[in-house]
């Protein structure tokens, strides 16, 4: 099967990053607020292990879980993440039942329409997480079918 190529802002992204000019160093400010879109079908792939390893975050409140989870997600409340994040690894495990998400995983965050998964981005990228990605179409695109 063929991968599709990563998102040209996955790319254009890295590639300011890694570059040490003055005009790289000007739009790091901005590139850096945004994070990666990507879509349903990512998801799945991620999902058929076909991307490699994940962390995928529902950033639902806990009354909305009953309408669906998207398989292998984990759930962690939006109004909880900031607190969460500064938790230790063996507190985030007894109130998460997962293992804490380290700095540098590939981490995916979802919630019912895609605006507060964005916000969960922002908040674990001013915590230092540098691979965040953002599920835009997350819960009503991914239970439309």
């Amino acid at each position: 099967m063929l991968r599709q190529p990563r998102s040209s802002f996955s790319l254009l992204s890295r590639a300011i990053f890694a570059d040490t000019t003055e005009t790289a160093r000007l739009f790091r400010p901005f590139i850096a607020r945004y994070s990666e879109v990507i879509s349903k079908r990512d998801v799945e792939e991620y999902i058929q292990n076909q991307r490699g390893s994940y962390t995928l975050i529902d950033v639902r409140n806990p009354e909305e879980l009953a309408a669906g989870v998207i398989p292998t997600a984990n759930n962690v409340p939006l109004p909880e993440l900031e607190q969460a994040l500064a938790l230790a690894d063996d507190e985030w495990k007894s109130k998460y039942n997962f293992d804490k998400i380290k700095q540098d995983d590939n981490i995916i965050f979802y919630c019912r329409s895609g605006r507060r998964s964005e916000s969960a981005c922002e908040i674990a990228k001013a915590k230092g997480f540098t691979n965040t990605k953002n599920y835009k179409g997350s819960f009503l695109e991914w239970f439309s079918d």
